[in-house]
């Protein structure tokens, strides 16, 4: 009955009591799957000739999510400290209205982006891409004790914890996800392989990230520089080739606008959602290519001391 009177008054539950009921939720979780998931000590390295995925999956799980309960619990905790009304934020501009020619050249860009990459989503793949469609995405033949070969399909566990080769995570799942909904679409009589299937994800982050930058640069004043910015990507002969492979960097470039967007937004209004949103695109990113995380270090080595000083100018920036 709390639950559901909970759920009924959602919307009158002020930002403080909704962000505790959220990390309540995600605490409990975490306490769910330490206790139930597999236990570190319970693996005998000794008895293990070659540690395979599972065995790094239960090194390793546990003592995630154990870090991650602690981080949660602390959030809860401070949730009131956090959580103050906000009055204004200087030096952000408010929300702008766009042009009339804003929206026809920005989706012109993404159009023409979205053409030119198109076209090659059904080239076979490169090196790396075959490397990680092999032991990430979608399988491979292995030979049997008798000579003959069989087909070993790739697991899910694979896809987020195979770290042999270079795995971009989040877009390993999206891209065996796509592959293996277009494997029951086609149909037992088709090639087992598609490589338009494997890319399709990264294309759209790549369209939708001549979108997202032109809308970062329109809400920091210039939507002609959104406009401009979004053409020079969509020309840009690195930013298409990625845009049809099987890699993640199409993730990060679509994820970093949204990551300063979003703080931006944090920053002007103050609402949840804006810094859930900050923490949703930076674990994106980092998954999606880890090298990104030289990103989120340096913006969240800055944001503190942005906010600490709108602070000491006597303004309150979350509620």
């Amino acid at each position: 009955m709390k639950i559901m009177s909970l759920i009924k008054n959602w919307h009158n539950l002020n930002s403080t009591a909704k962000a505790r009921v959220c990390l309540g939720i995600a605490a409990l979780t975490l306490l769910l799957l330490l206790i139930f998931s597999a236990k570190p000590w319970s693996v005998n390295l000794g008895e293990i000739k070659q540690l395979k995925t599972h065995h790094y999956v239960k090194l390793w799980f546990w003592p995630g999510c154990f870090f991650a309960f602690l981080v949660v619990s602390v959030m809860g905790i401070s949730a009131g400290w956090l959580a103050r009304p906000l009055r204004s934020v200087p030096g952000l501009s408010p929300q702008v209205s766009s042009p009339k020619w804003f929206w026809p050249m920005v989706i012109g860009a993404a159009l023409f982006l979205g053409a030119c990459a198109w076209v090659r989503l059904d080239h076979s793949l490169w090196h790396d891409e075959a490397s990680r469609t092999k032991s990430t995405m979608v399988g491979n033949f292995k030979e049997n004790s008798d000579g003959r070969f069989k087909f070993k399909k790739i697991k899910w566990e694979d896809a987020f914890f195979n770290s042999r080769l270079p795995n971009h995570v989040f877009q390993s799942a999206l891209s065996k996800g796509s592959h293996d909904i277009w494997l029951k679409l086609a149909g037992p009589k088709a090639f087992p392989l598609s490589e338009s299937a494997l890319r399709f994800p990264v294309w759209i982050f790549g369209v939708a990230g001549i979108v997202l930058l032109a809308l970062l640069l329109r809400s920091l004043g210039s939507a002609e520089a959104g406009v401009i910015a979004a053409w020079l990507l969509a020309l840009h002969p690195w930013y298409l080739r990625y845009a049809a492979e099987a890699r993640g960097y199409m993730i990060v470039m679509a994820m970093l606008p949204v990551l300063l967007l979003a703080f931006m937004r944090a920053l002007q209004t103050g609402k949840t959602r804006w810094w859930a949103l900050m923490a949703l695109s930076q674990v994106a990113m980092v998954y999606s290519y880890v090298t990104a995380l030289y990103i989120p270090l340096v913006l969240n080595a800055l944001a503190p001391l942005v906010m600490f000083s709108l602070r000491k100018d006597g303004l309150d920036y979350v509620r």
